[in-house]
């Protein structure tokens, strides 16, 4: 291996932890009436998401780690990531 290539991959960049992988991130989910749905997240990767797909948030946490909560009515397409990312669905 060339010197050149050595240093290279000393100065790589470390790769960030999968989605979901904290030990506190998760998803939860609750039925509030009328067909609409609160998601709270605790992985900002998982709230980007929720973000991207044009979900309305309605809370976060101001102190201590990441907290979002936000709003649906088409809960249907989300349950494919509630379940891709082993999230709740409290009754």
């Amino acid at each position: 291996m060339k010197i050149q290539d050595a240093e290279h991959m000393s100065r790589r960049r470390k790769r960030l932890p999968a989605p979901g992988s904290n030990p506190g991130a998760s998803l939860c989910a609750w039925h509030i009436g009328d067909g609409i749905w609160h998601i709270q997240s605790r992985d900002a990767w998982l709230s980007k998401v929720l973000r991207e797909a044009k979900l309305r948030r309605i809370a976060y946490g101001v102190i201590g780690g990441h907290l979002t909560i936000w709003e649906t009515q088409d809960f249907e397409a989300m349950r494919p990531l509630m379940r891709r990312h082993k999230g709740r669905i409290l009754r």
